[in-house]
């Protein structure tokens, strides 16, 4: 088995990861969630036929985003593409919420998530999605490469890794 890239939900319950569908490292990868006490673990995103490059539990714990994407296998030059969905625990439903959104963090009160939304190779732009309004707009653009993004406690400023092109 690979198992890979856990996360604590907020109040430490349970436990989030992702996992090779059918344990074939070839396939589509899949979130799984499990009691962090131990117990069965319960696919979240198996109706989705693509791959999971991310996933982040939202503050109040009843919800988690995850990005995917769906690679192209008989064209390597058909374009990269995304799409950031929400699973909400309390309906088991899976929510489409944007297109072509990686590095997801949401803030503090759960109302926005800022995400890197990339246009070409070389750089990506900040956005801020937000979730009542269903509407995303630009923070920062700039020629930089840039990850990690990480909101302050009281959710006034945002805060990421940035690498510079040369």
């Amino acid at each position: 088995r690979t198992e890979g890239f856990p996360s604590f939900s907020p109040d430490g319950s349970q436990v989030a990861y992702w996992y090779a569908r059918d344990g074939d490292v070839l396939n589509p990868n899949e979130v799984y969630v499990v009691p962090s006490a131990g117990g069965t673990p319960r696919n979240l995103t198996r109706t989705l036929d693509r791959t999971i490059f991310q996933s982040a539990w939202m503050p109040d714990g009843r919800s988690l985003l995850f990005a995917v994407v769906k690679f192209h296998k008989h064209d390597e030059n058909a374009p990269f593409f995304s799409k950031v969905f929400r699973y909400v625990f309390a309906t088991g439903r899976i929510l489409e919420l944007f297109d072509n959104g990686s590095n997801l963090a949401p803030s503090p009160d759960g109302k926005t998530i800022a995400f890197l939304k990339r246009d070409d190779k070389r750089s990506s732009d900040i956005y801020l999605y937000d979730i009542e309004k269903r509407q995303q707009s630009r923070l920062a653009s700039d020629t930089t490469k840039k990850n990690a993004l990480s909101w302050s406690p009281d959710g006034k400023k945002i805060v990421y890794n940035i690498s510079r092109q040369r």
